[in-house]
C-alpha cells in the first residue's frame, strides 16, 4: 500500500542468483541501508517493467526523499486498467483535459516555455493514454509484423513445392489408381487416401519446424524489446503447437485436394489403354500447373530478397551515420548514489576519486562522468531561454537535452570541439555558471552569430548561463533520428546522484572493464555498479533489434531461393523422366548429348 510499511517483492531471477532459493519467510534485506521486509517472490519470467528486479510501494506524495529506495530514479508512467464500458480514446481526452487545466493553472515567465509545455505538446501528439500493448511493442511492431509476412511467403513456397511434389507424385500414380478404380474403389476413397497422405507429410514438417524453432528462440529474444520480454518472453507454448498442428492439416488438406482431384479425374479406362506413364498422364493441364507453381514459388523468393536486400542497405546506412562521439577502445559503467543520504559535495568528492583512480591506471588515456550516456539513457529536455533574443522568437524557444558532465567526459568519448574551450577545474560551485553547447543548439539558438560569450537562462533557473565552448551533435536517442540539441553543465557546478563513468584507454576490453569497476571498489567498496559494458556493446544494443529482423529476412529469403530451386529442379527432373523413352530413341537416331540438353 502507499506509504505503508518497507517491504519489497522480488523477482523469480534476483531469488535464485542472490538468495539461492532459500525460503524469505521473515527475510530482511537493506535497500540504500533501509532495511525492507520480504514479502514475496514473483513467477518465473516475470519482470515488468524494464527487466527489474524487486518492487517496492510507491510513496505519496513521489520525491526524491520519500523515494529513497530508488535513489534518484522516480516513476513517470501510470499503468491503469479501464473501466468496464470505457475506451482508450475516453481515457485520453480526460487525462487531455487535467494536462490542459494543469498547464493553465501554472506559473510561467512571459514568452517563456517550460518542460511541462513540451511535455504537453508530446502528449497531445502521442495521446495522452495509449494502449499498453502498444508502448511496450514500440517501434518494434512493424519489425514483427514484416517478420510474420516473411514467414507467411516462406510457408507459401514450401506449400507450393509440397503441392508441385505432391502432383507429381499423383501423376507416375494415376495408372495406379485408374486399375483400382476399375476394380470397384471409388473416387472418394482414392481422394481420402491421397489427403491422408499429404496431410501425414504436412504434420511430420512442422513437428521437425517446432523442434528446431526452441534452438532459434535466442535469436528472436534479441528482437523483442526488454519491457515486453519481461511479461511476454518469446517460447513455444499450446498456442503455438494448436496454432501449428492446425495450420498444417489446413495446408495438407488446402494443397493436397488439387493433386488429388486432378489424378482421378480421367477415366480409368482410357489411362490404363494409354499406358499410365504416358499420353495423357503428361497432359498439357498437369505441365502448366506444375510450371505455374514453380513461377509462383520464384516470385515469392525474388520479393524475399529484394526486401532482405533493401533491409541490408537500411542496415548499412544507420550504421554508417555519424554519431558524434567515437566507440572503439572506450568503456562505460553506472554508479548512483544515495539522494538524501549523501550530500553534494561527497558526491562530488566520490566521483572526483573515481576518475582520478582511472585515470592513474597505466593504459587508460582519458576518463570522465555524464549523468545521462548517449544511446542509453533517456535525458531531460529542458526550455533554454535566449537572453537578448528578439520578443518574437520567444515563444518558439528552443529545448535542449539537459547534460551535466566532467572536464574528462568529451576526450573520453571522443567529442569534438568546434569552438571555444571544455570545462576546467576553475569551473565549480562559487564560479559563475557557464555551459556548453551543441552545433545543432547553437544554430537555433544563435543563428548567423558566434555564440560563444553569450547568456541564455534553463527554465525555472533565474541564473544565466554562459556558453564557452560548441561541441559535435552526438546521437543521444537512436541512430535513425536526428539528434537532439544538447546542452552541457560542469559537474561540478550540478553534481547529479547518479553517473555513468566512461574511459577510453589502450586496454583490451574485458581488461578495461575490470579496472574500471576495480577503480570504483576501491574508493567504496559497498558502491554498486550496474551496466557494466563497452561502447561498442551500448551502440549494439541499439542496432540489435534491427540486426536481427535483418538477419531473419534475409535467411528467410535464403531458403525460399533454395526451396525455389528445389522446386525447378524437380519439375525439371520429372520432365526428363517423363520423356526418357523420347531421349533414347533420339539417341539411338545419332542424337549427341548436348543435343537432347539443347
Amino acid at each position: 500500500a502507499p506509504n505503508g510499511p518497507a517491504a519489497v517483492i522480488l523477482s523469480y531471477g534476483l531469488w535464485q542468483r542472490r538468495f539461492g532459493g532459500r525460503d524469505m519467510g521473515n527475510r530482511t534485506i537493506l535497500l540504500n541501508s533501509r532495511p525492507y521486509a520480504v514479502v514475496g517472490v514473483m513467477p518465473q519470467g516475470f519482470s515488468f517493467p524494464d527487466e527489474s528486479d524487486l518492487w517496492i510501494p510507491m510513496s505519496v506524495p513521489i520525491t526524491g526523499r520519500t523515494f529513497v529506495a530508488f535513489r534518484s530514479f522516480l516513476p513517470e508512467h501510470i499503468i491503469a486498467r479501464l473501466a468496464l464500458g470505457s475506451s482508450v480514446g475516453a481515457a485520453a481526452r480526460q487525462l487531455q483535459l487535467r494536462w490542459d487545466q494543469a498547464s493553465a493553472a501554472q506559473i510561467r515567465q512571459p514568452d517563456h516555455r517550460t518542460s511541462l509545455d513540451f511535455r504537453i505538446d508530446d502528449i497531445r501528439q502521442r495521446g495522452a493514454a495509449v494502449p499498453l500493448q502498444q508502448e511496450l511493442g514500440g517501434d518494434r511492431r512493424s519489425a514483427l509484423i514484416i517478420l510474420l509476412g516473411a514467414t507467411g511467403l516462406v510457408m507459401l513456397i514450401v506449400s507450393a513445392n509440397v503441392a508441385n511434389l505432391l502432383l507429381v507424385q499423383a501423376t507416375s500414380r494415376r495408372r495406379e489408381l485408374a486399375v483400382r478404380e476399375a476394380l470397384g474403389a471409388s473416387r472418394g476413397r482414392l481422394v481420402r487416401q491421397l489427403l491422408t497422405e499429404s496431410t501425414a507429410l504436412a504434420i511430420v514438417g512442422p513437428a521437425c519446424g517446432l523442434a528446431i524453432a526452441h534452438l532459434a528462440l535466442q535469436l528472436l529474444g534479441a528482437l523483442m524489446p526488454a519491457q515486453l520480454a519481461g511479461i511476454a518472453p518469446a517460447r513455444i507454448d499450446l498456442r503455438v503447437w494448436c496454432f501449428t498442428v492446425t495450420l498444417a492439416v489446413l495446408t495438407g488438406i488446402g494443397f493436397g485436394l488439387w493433386p488429388a482431384f486432378a489424378a482421378t479425374r480421367s477415366p480409368p479406362g482410357e489411362i490404363i489403354k494409354s499406358g499410365g506413364g504416358h499420353g495423357l498422364t503428361h497432359g498439357r493441364a498437369a505441365g502448366t500447373a506444375r510450371r505455374v507453381l514453380v513461377a509462383a514459388e520464384l516470385a515469392l523468393a525474388l520479393m524475399l530478397l529484394v526486401g532482405a536486400g533493401l533491409m541490408l542497405k537500411s542496415l548499412r546506412t544507420l550504421t554508417g551515420k555519424e554519431l558524434g562521439m567515437e566507440t572503439e577502445d572506450a568503456g562505460t559503467l553506472r554508479v548512483t548514489f544515495p539522494q538524501s543520504a549523501m550530500s553534494i559535495a561527497l558526491r562530488e568528492q566520490r566521483i572526483e576519486e573515481i576518475l582520478a583512480r582511472i585515470i592513474a591506471i597505466p593504459g587508460i588515456a582519458a576518463a570522465g562522468a555524464v549523468n545521462d550516456l548517449p544511446l542509453a539513457d533517456n535525458g531531460l529536455l529542458f526550455g533554454l531561454s535566449i537572453d537578448g533574443a528578439a520578443a518574437d522568437q520567444h515563444h518558439d524557444s528552443p529545448s535542449a537535452h539537459y547534460l551535466v558532465a566532467s572536464d574528462g567526459y568529451f576526450p573520453a568519448l571522443g567529442i569534438a570541439l568546434r569552438r571555444g574551450r571544455l570545462f576546467s577545474a576553475a569551473d565549480d560551485s562559487v564560479a559563475p555558471h557557464v555551459a556548453i553547447v551543441s552545433a545543432s543548439l547553437a544554430r537555433k539558438g544563435w543563428p548567423g552569430t558566434d555564440p560563444i560569450g553569450r547568456t541564455f537562462r534553463l527554465e525555472r533557473d533565474p541564473d544565466p548561463m554562459t556558453v564557452v565552448g560548441v561541441v559535435a551533435d552526438v546521437r543521444d536517442e537512436a541512430l535513425d533520428r536526428d539528434p537532439l540539441p544538447q546542452v552541457y553543465v560542469p559537474m561540478r557546478q550540478a553534481t547529479p546522484s547518479t553517473v555513468a563513468i566512461v574511459a577510453r584507454g589502450s586496454l583490451p576490453a574485458a581488461s578495461l572493464l575490470t579496472a574500471l569497476g576495480d577503480a570504483v571498489r576501491a574508493v567504496d567498496p559497498t558502491q554498486a555498479i550496474s551496466d557494466l559494458r563497452t561502447m561498442r556493446e551500448v551502440v549494439s544494443g541499439v542496432v540489435a533489434p534491427r540486426r536481427t529482423s535483418t538477419v531473419l529476412i534475409a535467411i528467410f529469403a535464403a531458403l525460399a531461393l533454395m526451396l525455389s530451386v528445389f522446386g525447378v529442379y524437380s519439375i525439371v527432373a520429372f520432365s526428363v523422366e517423363q520423356r526418357a523413352r523420347e531421349c533414347a530413341i533420339r539417341t539411338a537416331l545419332g542424337a549427341s548429348g548436348r543435343d537432347l540438353v539443347a
